[in-house]
This record gives C-alpha cells, structure tokens and sequence, in this order.
C-alpha cells in the first residue's frame, strides 16, 4: 500500500475544503495557495535538514545525542505544520456539523416565528379554536381537521396545532403504581403522536439530497482529519528519520 506523503495529505485536504459550497459542474480553483507552498517547502527543508545529518557515506556527522536532538527539531516542525495544516478542516467540519443539526434538529415551532402579517392574523384568529378542539375531542375526531389543514398547507393551523398537541398528551391517563401505563392510555396517547408526527414531517423542509451530500462531505473531512492525524503522531509522515 502507497503511503502518502504530507504534501500529498494537504493537497487532499485542500481540494476538500476548496470545494464545499461549490456546485457539482464548478471548476476546482487553480489559484495558488501560499499556505500549500508554505508547507510543500517545508517537507522539502525538512528532507534536506535529514539528509544532511549524514555524511554521503551514510556515517552521522554529529554525536548521537546532538544525532537525536536534530531529528527532533525536524520532527516537531512537520508535526506544527500538520497541525496547523488542519485548522482549515476543522473549521470546515464544523460548519458542515452545524448545516447537519439544522436539519436534523428543526422544529415546528418555529414556523410562528416565521408567519407572514396575513399568516399571523390568521393564526390569532385560530388560536382559540384549536386549544378548544385539542382539548375536547379526541384523537380520532381531531385527525380529519389536521389531515384538511396537511392537504391545504394551512401553515398557521399546523403550527397551533403542534404546539397544543404535546399538551393533550402529557395530560392522558396517570401510570399505574408500577410506573407502566395503562393499554387505553398508551394507544390515545400513540394516536396524539401520530398526529404530531404527521404535521412535523409536513412542515419539515425537505433537504433535496443536502444531508446525503453533507454526510459525504463530513465523511471525507473526517478521513482527511484522520490521515493527517496518523502522520501527526508518528511524527515522521513519510520522512524516514
């Protein structure tokens, strides 16, 4: 198996970091990247610096101690280099991270923040009707409304209506002493969450493929993260000290 030279891991991770937010049909930028440089000639010093630690026929120019304090010196440049090197994937990882919660973590709720004037005016206007009805009837009599308000993307309805249904759940039926609830109580409050599942998953914005595309993207900065980390710790990367 080839290993891949440090210069090789941060052009990787560069190609990476250069291409998030670019669509499919960008052309990767070509522009010179000093930060790369930087680090390509310091791969190159550093096999210098190791080459000349020894005479050209093989025996060391130094004591072993002044041998070994030399190495380290090399060593712990490439390692600052990598380490620096990974600042860009960290950031990029991070801000990948948080489009992911985004959409894992949306909530309904906030669609009330987000009515328009007109929107807002009607869910005022609703707003007692559907604490009434929430609170009266049953799940089963409840599901034709929510259904009607799914089919016509009734935003203010929906958004009432989820945030008074985890009410009427939380309120049905007490546990028995062994802190199990009773089957009655178990299947109206299932009912109530189906309802609310419904209306979530409507008012979810669907993602068109960006959390596949997400995923990837994290999964190659994590692999690029990854090698470079490996390199870090051995401290050599593909410099054989």
């Amino acid at each position: 198996m080839t290993t891949e030279t440090a210069a090789e891991i941060y052009a990787r991770a560069r190609r990476i970091t250069d291409s998030l937010g670019a669509t499919p049909t960008t052309t990767p930028t070509t522009a010179a990247d000093p930060a790369r440089e930087n680090f390509q000639a310091l791969m190159e010093k550093a096999q210098a610096d190791l080459a000349d630690l020894r005479r050209p026929d093989g025996s060391a120019r130094h004591t072993p101690t002044e041998m070994t304090e030399r190495r380290e010196q090399i060593r712990a440049g490439v390692t600052a280099a990598l380490e620096a090197y990974q600042g860009p994937l960290i950031e990029a990882q991070s801000a990948v991270q948080a489009e992911l919660a985004e959409l894992t973590e949306f909530d309904p709720n906030s669609i009330l923040a987000d009515l328009s004037a007109d929107e807002l005016t009607r869910a005022n206007g609703l707003r007692s009707f559907i604490q009434e009805d929430v609170a009266n009837l049953s799940a089963l009599a409840l599901a034709p409304a929510i259904e009607a308000a799914i089919k016509s993307n009734d935003r203010p309805a929906l958004a009432l209506y989820f945030r008074e249904l985890p009410k009427r759940s939380a309120a049905i039926g007490a546990p028995t002493a062994t802190g199990k609830m009773r089957k009655p109580a178990l299947a109206e409050r299932s009912a109530w969450a189906r309802l609310e599942s419904a209306i979530k998953k409507h008012l979810t914005p669907p993602d068109d493929g960006k959390r596949k595309t997400l995923q990837k993207r994290y999964a190659e900065l994590t692999k690029a993260r990854s090698s470079a980390v490996r390199a870090a710790d051995d401290g050599s990367v593909s410099i054989k000290f």
